[in-house]
């Protein structure tokens, strides 16, 4: 990625303009260092999380009011001494590196993990709600809270530990919430301790220990815990504006679940997959197209017309998209079943530049045209488990297909395109021991096709995954360039 980092000048130049002190004076110095510090933090616990591997920040040596990462106090001692590292220079570095190094610190403490566990935030209530931006009384614009801010960003660092960085992900990191302070004081822009209840789930927390650890103030705070299960850990935090983390370590004897040595090879008439774990289960294992990695397939009818009563082709289709079902001039109708892991409401959205079209579920109209923003969404209550008739109507007036593809998502599931249960004969269960390595053939599977890898232990407790999400484009058989 490209560089990035937070300016400080207009900042400081605020400053300078407010007191009238000179630029060099140390309090501003350490000042916009401080601020700069929970910048850094932000930017790489943030980044990182998301699957960013680099990032640079700009720059090294760039002013404590611009964009410098260390301080000016540590070249200028640097200069003293004929530019020869010496403690005292080290100690000098300033905020930011101090912070970053405690993180590496943390990291560093754990294992390269091939497959992390997902960890779910299942539930958080901030104890005492603060209106971080005031809506206008609306539905549609409603105040929005620190909660809905508050961002949980976890890592694993081996088979039973994570480290989980929390902050509230504020608009503003010179917000002057404590205004009885001096303007040169960080405290005057520190965002107080806000609580949030937090419950965490696929982690075990029986047995489990928790405490939080502040980089910027290298201090260890406890966490209370306010309820534990096989499955879950229900805890109360004090967040603030820059990222904290959460030392969860769940009980030694029991190690969590992790999947390794995953090997997919294009066979003929299919695949070849293999993969270990580090605990004895079940594995259910499923492939298909790419993100959906399933073999559902829906029915797809083409019409002249909209009055034409019988098709004049019908073939079977993985995915709702042009790049598996091109649409030339007519009317498409795709028809299959689906079947929802949740019950909640879900939302259907057909990405299309069109507004020749229609969602039925199960008879009930969803989507019919745009609606008064153009949009092309709709949403409807699920019961998880349960068979929905799925009928999607397009029509194409043009001499040329167009891109589409069809989406649906939930409070708990991810926007992805919608996939059929009709036909999905690309399942399968093994059990697993652990250590020892597993194979399976994947019939019918091809290239541009993908994996998905499922595993517990029959018992509540925690399960983990093979990719953590169906966009990851880990168990995917891309074709060969050259």
């Amino acid at each position: 990625m490209t560089e990035t980092n937070w300016w400080r000048n207009p900042f400081s130049d605020k400053i300078v303009a407010q007191t009238g002190i000179k630029k060099n004076d140390n309090r501003l110095r350490s000042l916009m260092q401080q601020i700069g510090a929970k910048s850094t933090l932000r930017i790489f616990t943030f980044y990182g999380h998301k699957g960013v591997q680099t990032v640079e920040l700009f720059s090294a040596k760039g002013g404590d009011l611009d964009y410098g990462l260390i301080n000016d106090s540590f070249f200028e001692e640097l200069s003293k001494n004929g530019y020869k590292l010496t403690e005292r220079a080290r100690a000098l570095a300033g905020p930011q590196i101090d912070a970053l190094a405690r993180i590496s610190k943390i990291m560093s403490s754990g294992q390269q993990i091939e497959n992390p566990r997902p960890v779910q935030v299942s539930s958080v209530v901030e104890v005492h709600p603060q209106i971080a931006l005031p809506g206008n009384g609306t539905i549609d614009h409603p105040d929005t809270n620190n909660m809905d801010d508050l961002a949980i960003l976890p890592y694993q660092l081996d088979d039973n530990r994570f480290a989980i960085g929390y902050y509230v992900v504020t608009r503003d990191l010179t917000q002057e919430w404590q205004k009885d302070k001096a303007v040169l004081d960080p405290a005057r822009y520190a965002m107080p301790s806000q609580k949030f209840k937090i419950t965490l789930s696929n982690v075990n927390g029986q047995d489990a220990t928790i405490y939080s650890y502040d980089p910027l103030t290298d201090q260890r705070m406890p966490v209370p815990i306010l309820e534990r299960t096989s499955r879950s850990l229900t805890i109360e935090v004090e967040s603030t504006d820059y990222p904290r983390f959460l030392m969860l370590e769940e009980n030694r004897a029991n190690p969590g679940p992790l999947i390794s040595d995953v090997r997919l090879e294009k066979v003929e008439q299919g695949a070849s997959l293999s993969f270990s774990s580090n605990r004895s289960g079940t594995a259910k294992i499923q492939w298909g197209p790419y993100p959906i990695r399933s073999g559902g397939t829906f029915t797809l009818s083409r019409y002249e017309n909209t009055a034409s009563q019988i098709p004049t082709s019908t073939v079977s289709v993985p995915m709702i998209t042009n790049t598996k079902a091109p649409l030339s001039k007519g009317v498409w109708v795709f028809k299959g079943t689906i079947r929802p892991e949740f019950s909640e409401d879900y939302t259907f959205l057909i990405d299309m530049s069109s507004c020749k079209l229609s969602l039925m579920i199960d008879g009930k109209y969803v989507i019919n045209g745009c609606g008064a923003n153009g949009d092309k969404s709709g949403s409807i209550r699920l019961i998880a488990g349960q068979s929905y008739d799925f009928a999607l109507t397009i029509e194409n007036n043009q001499d040329k297909p167009f891109d589409y593809i069809a989406y649906w998502a939930s409070a708990s599931q991810v926007k992805e395109p919608v996939n059929a249960i009709d036909g999905d004969d690309n399942v399968a269960e093994i059990i697993v021991k652990e250590g020892a390595p597993e194979s399976l053939f994947l019939p019918g599977f091809q290239v541009g096709d993908g994996v998905r890898i499922e595993w517990n232990d029959g018992t509540a407790s925690v399960q983990t995954r093979y990719p953590a999400w169906s966009y990851d484009v880990k168990g995917v058989l891309w074709p060969q360039v050259g």
